[in-house]
């Protein structure tokens, strides 16, 4: 059961990073849902870009954004013709600039920074499980100013949230 969700990762993450190479911008991110009632959910992605130092043609990448959606046994929501992992794009909703004095507990925005917060929304149907989904979203790489992380800009980054059993 977890070894066929590990391997459907290790899938999805190489087809992200296949799809979207060489970015420089993201400082992090977040992604939620939104429960819409009769099975139907509102998943909003949230990512964090540097528009000091991040690169302008890698930010252009992230318009649309991938991801997945898996259940417990590791199946995918989306797959190909012949059942491996793929993703759904998620189109960007909005991009704005985060305010210099800005702080919560994932982000602090010193005023030697700029930050852009893009936001992606989508709405989905999610047959009821017994066992709920869980939604990935992965990107790569890190941005290099990045200082708790060793070589960030050859890091990724992973979104997900859990999305529980409707009882």
């Amino acid at each position: 059961m977890k070894g066929r969700f590990s391997i459907a990762c290790i899938i999805l993450i190489l087809i992200c990073m296949s799809v979207q190479a060489n970015d420089s911008h993201i400082v992090g991110g977040e992604i939620t849902y939104k429960c819409l009632g009769n099975d139907n959910y509102e998943i909003t992605i949230a990512i964090y870009e540097d528009c000091l130092t991040g690169l302008p043609e890698a930010i252009a990448q992230d318009d649309p954004a991938y991801i997945n959606i898996f259940d417990d046994h590791g199946v995918a929501v989306f797959q190909n013709d012949i059942g491996m992992p793929t993703y759904d794009s998620i189109f960007l909703l909005s991009r704005i600039l985060v305010p210099t004095n800005f702080s919560n507990a994932c982000i602090d925005n010193p005023p030697a920074t700029c930050l852009r917060k893009a936001v992606f929304v989508k709405k989905y149907h999610l047959p009821t499980n017994a066992s709920g989904y869980t939604v990935i979203y992965q990107r790569c790489c890190r941005n290099a100013s990045i200082l708790n992380i060793v070589n960030p800009s050859t890091v990724g980054a992973t979104y997900s949230c859990y999305i529980p059993p409707q009882r």
